[in-house]
């Protein structure tokens, strides 16, 4: 194959040392790397002990076909069928999607960015590139529904409106958009799936996903912040916490500390990168977005003039680097224990009271939600008619500094029930009183900034 030269991550970047300078220098350059690599090669079950290679029975790639006479438009003839393993074809998601390897988030980069990956697992070697995706045992590519893993991004966004990756990819997620050709749109999804993923250091969030964020804001032509997308920040920021991840247990996750409403070493609270569970994404395409947002640099005091954001903001970060001023209908609440780790709205409804429930970004601090004295703040976000679902959404803000009217996010809440958009969107009393920067009493709306 002519080549010269192996890459090897944990032997070509100082792991240790050095400051983290290496490490850090090399992290940002990962997307070079897999982009232009020939091929890359993944121990997808390998450990310490067993490495690449397993043993293995040679017959079990010698697939039987079946010759049968079918008709095709009135004209009989004759195909050769072969079966598929598993119920629905599933041996790609068993070998490969859900080995160990493909839980650790730094490998989603590697596989996307990659225009060549070789897997070598328990039964058999598999094989994606741009082309084609193939194993031992069907050599000249896989039958569909199996015809690909997760494709390459380079393939995926490929021109072209038979591009059968796309149209697999779409399939698999559900993307009637993607399967439009909006392969823009595919961001969320790879977020979705790389919150899934473990990471051994939260502070690596930002950075372990930082190469595929540079290939899609080369083709987005958008300014990236901090996990999010500057044009469709107001939608990004609807995203919600997934409640169980069945693929990382809890006990392997590192619970980061809040310094002022920052999560030090990770993430503003507006962005999904803050919190260490799997989330759902925000639709940059959501219809019906309430209030007008807008990025800025961060301010060290008050006084400081607003300088808005002029850079992508990929990480790793040290501190708080932005602050999104959102122009709103800021409204109080209070959060009631509805059952352990969840927590609600009191509402009346026909005389009785009910608890909506409000999805928390972080429940590790009990006491701090469990006080109902605590007054919490939200703004409507988005009312949704258009979608088959009609959908009422609200994020919820603790107030961190009054002074400066920041806020940092703590949760979200959702609902299809037109009644609580009825209940959540009327006028309280002494709403002209909130902590704010600037309040509108002609249309109502605070003018506040989250951290």
């Amino acid at each position: 194959m002519d080549v010269r030269y192996v890459w090897i991550d944990s032997l070509c970047i100082i792991q240790e040392g050095n400051g983290g300078t290496d490490w850090l220098r090399e992290a940002l350059r990962m997307a070079e790397v897999y982009v232009n690599a020939f091929c890359n090669v993944s121990a997808d079950w390998g450990t310490d002990s067993q490495g690449l290679f397993f043993d293995r029975d040679p017959r079990e790639f010698e697939i039987p076909c079946l010759d049968m006479t079918v008709d095709v438009e009135g004209e009989r003839i004759m195909e050769s069928f072969a079966p598929i393993d598993g119920p629905g074809g599933g041996f790609w998601n068993v070998q490969v999607t859900h080995s160990p390897l493909n839980t650790r988030a730094w490998v989603l980069q590697e596989r996307l960015l990659s225009i060549r990956n070789l897997h070598f697992c328990p039964q058999e070697v598999l094989y994606e590139c741009c082309e084609t995706a193939a194993c031992e045992r069907y050599p000249k590519g896989l039958p569909p529904p199996e015809f690909v893993g997760d494709a390459p991004l380079p393939k995926i966004f490929e021109p072209s409106e038979t591009n059968q990756y796309v149209k697999s990819l779409a399939e698999r997620w559900g993307n009637s958009r993607m399967a439009a050709g909006n392969t823009i749109d595919l961001w969320p999804d790879i977020v979705t799936e790389y919150t899934r993923c473990h990471l051994t250091y939260s502070s690596d969030k930002l950075v372990a996903i930082s190469g595929i964020a540079r290939f899609f804001q080369r083709l987005k032509n958008d300014r990236y912040i901090t996990g999010l997308w500057e044009r469709s920040l107001a939608a990004d920021m609807a995203w919600h916490r997934v409640w169980v991840n069945l693929r990382v247990p809890d006990s392997q996750r590192n619970s980061p500390t809040a310094l002022n409403g920052f999560r030090r070493d990770q993430a503003p609270s507006f962005s999904w990168a803050s919190v260490n569970y799997p989330v759902v994404a925000g639709n940059p395409l959501s219809q019906g977005i309430l209030p007008k947002v807008s990025c800025f640099k961060y301010r060290t005091k008050a006084g400081d003039p607003l300088v808005p954001i002029d850079q992508n903001l990929f990480g790793p970060l040290s501190g708080p680097v932005v602050e999104v001023r959102v122009v709103g209908s800021l409204k109080q609440a209070r959060l009631r224990k509805q059952a352990d780790r969840i927590y609600g709205i009191p509402f009346t409804d026909c005389g009785d009271v009910t608890l909506w429930p409000v999805n928390l970004d972080d429940v590790t601090d009990k006491a701090k939600f469990e006080r109902e004295t605590t007054v919490f703040y939200y703004i409507p976000w988005q009312i949704d008619e258009a979608s088959d679902v009609p959908s009422f959404v609200a994020i919820f803000f603790e107030l961190v500094d009054e002074q400066m009217a920041r806020f940092r996010r703590i949760g979200i809440m959702r609902s299809d029930q037109t009644r609580l958009e009825e209940l959540y969107m009327r006028t309280q009393d002494g709403e002209s009183t909130l902590p704010c920067d600037a309040y509108d009493a002609a249309t109502g709306l605070h003018t506040v900034y989250v951290i």
